[in-house]
């Protein structure tokens, strides 16, 4: 494996609970947006009519884009991570998803340290395969993007 294809694998890995949390925060974002909370009831044209109400959201195209990849990149992780056997699972989810060291993993699952260590190349080896055509995301900045309510000094 090389240098370029380890990279791609620790990025997808590091960042996947961010990518899941983003994915599913949309999803109830959505929701909200859609509620009786967040209907705009103000006159249309400067009269003082009532009028249809309107639903105000912050979601934009990027955002809508953005999420698309977002999912379509949780989905392959968790895919890819089903390809794995059960240790090599447990090994890559505490290293990379919670941060352990594969000594912290050795001591804490009483692993030998040379089993771990080739358990590890093994399974960033089978993850490099399954995540050949897929690419982490570019995280983008704020800027460019509308709040409600909010300024974009708010996010400087």
């Amino acid at each position: 494996m090389t240098n370029t294809e380890r990279e791609k694998v620790v990025t997808l890995l590091k960042n996947y609970q961010s990518y899941k949390y983003a994915v599913d925060n949309y999803m109830s974002e959505s929701s909200y947006t859609l509620s009786v909370s967040k209907l705009d009831f103000a006159p249309r044209n400067g009269s003082y009519g009532s009028r249809e109400p309107g639903v105000l959201t912050h979601s934009c195209e990027q955002d809508a884009a953005d999420y698309r990849m977002y999912s379509r990149l949780v989905h392959m992780i968790e895919g890819a991570l089903k390809t794995l056997s059960d240790v090599e699972y447990e090994i890559i989810h505490y290293k990379w998803m919670k941060g352990w060291t594969l000594k912290e993993i050795e001591v804490r699952k009483n692993y030998g340290t040379d089993s771990t260590k080739a358990i590890h190349r093994r399974a960033l080896e089978k993850l490099a395969i399954c995540f050949m055509f897929t690419e982490p995301a570019d995280i983008l900045p704020m800027q460019g993007r509308r709040v409600p309510g909010e300024t974009q000094e708010a996010f400087a």
